[in-house]
């Protein structure tokens, strides 16, 4: 009979306990399909970056469908013609 407090069979149950938690993340389950955390990390990182595409395309064009102030249609024509008056 072996005593709990042997080293032996702690060193054993620590091992054990080791291959125990492995398991646990090689078998984690979504949908019923066997998933790794590196999947999931992959996943989400690319559920982010679309969904960060898709706030900046929309936020371009809800800018853009307002017209240009008067102020900002002066400093237009102001840069074009400076740019315009420059010695090559």
């Amino acid at each position: 009979m072996k005593n709990e407090e042997d080293p032996q069979n702690q060193t054993q149950n620590i091992f054990r306990r080791g291959k125990k938690s492995e398991n646990i993340e090689e078998e984690m389950r979504i949908f019923g399909k066997r998933m790794y955390p590196r999947q999931i990390i992959v996943f989400s990182s690319g559920v982010l970056f679309f969904a960060a595409t898709t706030y900046d395309v929309h936020r371009s064009i809800r800018n853009n469908q307002t017209p240009p102030s008067p102020e900002q249609l002066q400093a237009l024509e102001d840069y074009i013609n400076s740019a315009r008056r420059r010695p090559p």
